[in-house]
């Protein structure tokens, strides 16, 4: 199973639900008994996509993690689809070898080259698209899919775009330097069954515990058990596997010609800074906060 994909970034989101009998106000939220333990993990994750102007379809792998990291070999199959029924015909297939990423690296795992296949499909009226599927065991990876136009021999495709995630204002907890425990104000009314929200940051990797306790004028209701999150702090914004998304643009951008690279975390700050990840930047936007950094 891939570990990373119960890990989480700042800025983290809490809800805690409370029960009551009596209707009350929660003047304050406490964590106590703090605890951060290391937290490292190799977070190999993909992007990449068809460019049409070189007639080559690039897979780009990256290591968002702490820790180097190894893709695995990945097996790639290559097939043409017919019209109408939309059956498969398998045109190739082959293994792109395992690759190690330091942590921050973006390489060029494999970059396939559609006119390989030119021919078969203008031997074959009833072919209308080409399609790359990618097998690997560690991480699933989209198919990447190219539609054949006979009028300019080329393979095609769209692309498109998704919204972003939203967090409210509520209570924050900077635990970056908190070994014991931390308590916030608030005004919070809870009456039979209600949820209380409160974010929470830190500025590294790290498993982080905590038991919390709400307190009011006459009561205090501290949970039963430890809350627990794993806390990754990535390297990059794009923190899951996409085709199309900021990397295969990164490439667009400054390696039109789609040379072989293996750039560090360094070099894509150099190219693109607004790719890598601002461990600031949710808890300054959506807390609120300002930091002395």
């Amino acid at each position: 199973m891939d570990d990373s994909t119960n890990q989480y970034s700042n800025l983290i989101y809490n809800k805690v639900t409370v029960k009551t009998i009596n209707p009350e106000v929660i003047s304050s939220i406490a964590l106590n008994r703090i605890r951060k333990e290391t937290n490292n993990l190799a977070d190999i994750r993909y992007d990449g996509g068809l460019y049409k102007d070189k007639q080559k379809y690039l897979l780009i792998a990256y290591n968002n993690g702490n820790q180097i990291g190894e893709t695995g070999n990945i097996n790639i199959t290559v097939s043409a689809i017919k019209k109408g029924t939309r059956d498969k015909v398998r045109l190739d297939s082959f293994i792109s070898i395992s690759s190690t990423l330091s942590p921050g690296a973006v390489i060029s795992q494999h970059n396939i080259d559609l006119l390989e296949y030119k021919d078969i499909f203008e031997n074959n009226e009833e072919y209308i698209s080409i399609e790359i599927q990618f097998e690997d065991h560690k991480n699933q990876i989209p198919k990447g899919v190219g539609l054949y136009n006979r009028d300019t021999g080329h393979f095609e495709t769209c692309l498109g775009a998704a919204p972003g995630p939203s967090i409210q204002e509520v209570p924050f907890f900077n635990l970056s330097k908190t070994t014991k425990k931390e308590e916030r104000p608030c005004s919070q009314h809870i009456e039979n069954i209600s949820d209380i929200y409160f974010t929470v940051f830190v500025e590294e990797s790290c498993v982080l515990s905590y038991i919390v306790e709400l307190k009011s004028k006459s009561n205090k209701i501290k949970s039963k058990y430890r809350h627990t999150i794993k806390i990754r702090i990535p390297n990059y914004k794009q923190e899951k596997t996409c085709m199309y998304g900021y990397f295969y643009c990164l490439i667009r951008d400054h390696n039109p010609d789609l040379l072989d690279f293996n750039y560090s975390l360094d070099t894509v700050k150099d190219l693109q800074k607004d790719l890598v990840f601002d461990k600031y930047e949710a808890a300054q936007k959506y807390a609120k906060v300002t930091f002395d950094i």
